[in-house]
């Protein structure tokens, strides 16, 4: 196995561990997606107008990249803290100089 295949698996491994991350990342952007579709009227119709970069655009699309943008913000920030926290514990204390200034009484 390489090392980036390795890194992947032990990732979404870390990834799954995490219910909250899960839900932002899959199910938030989702629900959001279909609730602002089905409930806001005239998202499901043609924008209609002169402009030829809007025809045949449906207000509903214009949603999607706000919702995958929402999804990865969401993953970042909810694995953020939890990345630090394993960081600070001695999780890759070598990159971190975690040895100084733990004899030191930091940390």
């Amino acid at each position: 196995m390489s090392a980036l295949t390795t890194l992947t698996v032990t990732e979404a491994r870390l990834f799954l561990r995490n219910p909250t991350s899960v839900f932002m990342a899959l199910l938030l952007p989702s629900l959001l997606l279909l609730l602002q579709g089905f409930v806001i009227p005239g998202t499901m119709e043609p924008i209609k107008g002169s402009n030829p970069d809007l025809a045949g655009l449906r207000a509903i699309d214009f949603f999607v990249p706000i919702s995958i943008t929402v999804a990865l913000v969401s993953v970042a920030v909810t694995n953020y803290p939890s990345a630090l926290i394993h960081r600070c514990r001695g999780g890759c204390g070598r990159g971190m100089g975690r040895g100084d200034r733990s004899e030191q009484g930091g940390w």
